[in-house]
């Protein structure tokens, strides 16, 4: 059974519907189980259904439901003005797991994936892009920040403008990098880590850098991959251990009569330079 109800509306296949009656036209259906409901819409395919204007649905199970949307593939939503979903969903039974975009002008594609705010998108495995204009890509990744991008596994951008990468990495501040396994971002001016913990109650970073410049490394000034608190930034250790050997050439010079050290150390580009006086027996 098939109706055609809208004005210049066609509706073809199997209990489908074009259009409503004084209300909506130029509508086509086609298929099992169709209705396109908006103007100039068109549903396709196995219980799809086009109800926004200018909309388009198709495949199995698709909606869409706004201005100049798009979904297509296996139970895919495009709520938002403009929106495009497409891709697949093996959440049988439960709509919190089908592909969504429901920001303005969002897009979705793979499995299961969100696009929740203005051009947002998120495609994948179970990724959500939330930021305005986020991008989450991979398996089970958050964008959450807006202008944020998310990749790898598990990760999560909640930093406007912030980049995690690697596997199950957080960035918190605006312009944050994360990179590698489970590192450490409970650091207030965190700019820039590298993860190497183990586990998510293990976080830890191989090197951190914070906005005020100073950098951290694993085993080194005290730093043992989580706070800073009690860690030695690198180029304040670096300065101290200039300033160890100048004390050292000091007395070596008002014992001999001469320096006995000459040395070169920078602080950027680990250059290091020693030279023993001529005729010692070291």
């Amino acid at each position: 059974m098939c109706f055609a109800e809208g004005w210049n509306s066609h509706a073809e296949g199997f209990q489908t519907v074009a259009g409503e009656y004084g209300v909506t036209g130029n509508a086509h259906s086609e298929g099992n189980n169709t209705a396109a409901l908006g103007n100039n819409s068109h549903a396709e395919g196995v219980n799809t259904y086009a109800e926004g204007h200018n909309s388009h649905a198709e495949g199995d199970s698709t909606v869409t439901s706004n201005w100049n949307a798009h979904a297509e593939g296996y139970r895919t939503h495009a709520t938002g003005n403009g929106a495009h979903a497409e891709g697949n969903s093996d959440g049988i039974g439960n709509e919190e797991y089908w592909n969504v975009a429901s920001g303005f002008a969002s897009h979705t594609e793979g499995n299961g994936t969100r696009a929740t705010n203005k051009a947002s998108h998120a495609e994948g495995y179970y990724t959500s892009s939330e930021g305005v204009a986020s991008h989450a890509e991979g398996g089970t990744t958050q964008a959450n920040g807006d202008g944020s991008h998310s990749e790898g596994g598990g990760t999560q951008a909640n930093g406007d403008f912030s980049h995690a990468e690697g596997f199950c990495t957080v960035t918190n501040n605006t312009g944050e990098h994360a990179e590698g396994i489970y590192n450490y971002h409970e650091i207030d001016n965190l700019i820039h880590s590298v993860g190497i913990g183990s586990n998510a109650d293990d976080r830890v970073n191989a090197h951190a850098i914070t906005t005020d410049g100073k950098h951290y490394i694993y085993g080194i000034g005290g730093y043992e991959g989580k706070g800073i608190e009690n860690a030695t930034d690198l180029a304040t250790i670096v300065s101290n251990l200039n300033t160890t050997l100048g004390d050292i050439n000091s007395i070596l010079e008002s014992i001999i009569g001469k320096p006995t050290i000459s040395f070169n150390i920078k602080s950027s580009g680990a250059s290091y330079s020693f030279v023993a006086q001529e005729g010692m027996t070291w």
